[in-house]
C-alpha cells in the first residue's frame, strides 16, 4: 500500500483534539443530564463530523492509488461528510435560539 501523501498533519491533530476535548465536556453531563447537555452533545458530533471529513479527505488519494475508481466514492462521502457537519452546526444555532425564546417568554410570565 502507498503511504498518504505528505501533508500538513495539524489540521488533523486539531481535530482529533477537538473531537477529544469534546467527548469530555460531554461525559460528565450525561452522567448528571441537564440542558446543557443537548449543546455538548451537538458540539461533539459536530467536531467529530470534521473528523470524519477530514480523515476521508486524507484517505482519498491513497485509495484511489490502490483501487483506482475508490476516489469518487471517498470524495463524495466527504462532500456528505461535510453537508453533515453543516447542519449540525445550523442546529446547533438553531437550538441556542430555541433556548434563548424559551428563556424570554418565561422571564415575561
Amino acid at each position: 500500500m502507498t503511504r498518504p501523501r505528505s501533508q500538513d498533519p495539524l489540521p488533523l491533530i486539531d481535530a482529533l483534539s477537538t473531537v477529544r476535548d469534546a467527548v469530555g465536556r460531554c461525559h460528565p453531563m450525561l452522567v448528571n443530564p441537564g440542558p446543557s447537555v443537548i449543546e455538548a452533545m451537538i458540539n461533539t458530533a459536530t467536531a467529530m463530523s470534521e473528523l470524519t471529513e477530514l480523515l476521508l479527505r486524507e484517505a482519498a488519494p491513497p485509495a484511489d492509488h490502490e483501487e483506482p475508481g475508490t476516489g469518487e466514492a471517498l470524495e463524495r462521502a466527504t462532500d456528505l461528510a461535510g453537508d453533515a457537519r453543516r447542519h449540525l452546526v445550523t442546529a446547533w444555532h438553531l437550538m441556542a435560539g430555541v433556548r434563548a425564546i424559551a428563556a424570554n417568554v418565561a422571564e415575561n410570565r
